[in-house]
């Protein structure tokens, strides 16, 4: 059994992909519209690049990108599967419960399950 407080590996990467493509898109095409960039030496251009980009996906975009995928992120299709089987056993149970007094019928007050003769 998985036990972990964070999203699954492959939903960390489409969030990382979804944020860094926008911004290296944009960071890409406005760096390049420099008339000097050309004459830069490859090192200088990658400094300069990851030097702008990093502070751009770690302060902005992955705070909102985690914020706007949170519920897609952090659903967990195991305990998805558990509810639905409970549901599932519960409403069968309530139908096979004859509705009589006294016969163990089950009663739902406030958002509790309560059994009678126990």
């Amino acid at each position: 059994m998985r036990i972990s407080t964070g999203p699954v590996r492959w939903k960390q990467v489409c969030a990382v992909w979804l944020g860094m493509l926008p911004v290296n898109i944009t960071t890409s095409w406005m760096i390049t519209t420099l008339p000097w960039w050309g004459d830069v030496a490859l090192p200088a251009r990658s400094l300069l690049v990851v030097s702008i980009m990093a502070p751009l996906m770690t302060c902005i975009m992955m705070p909102f990108v985690t914020r706007v995928l949170k519920p897609w992120l952090l659903r967990h299709p195991g305990r998805a599967r558990h509810e639905r089987c409970l549901c599932e056993a519960l409403d069968r149970l309530a139908e096979s419960v004859p509705d009589q007094p006294g016969a163990g019928t089950a009663r739902v007050p406030a958002g509790r399950i309560s059994w009678e003769n126990e």
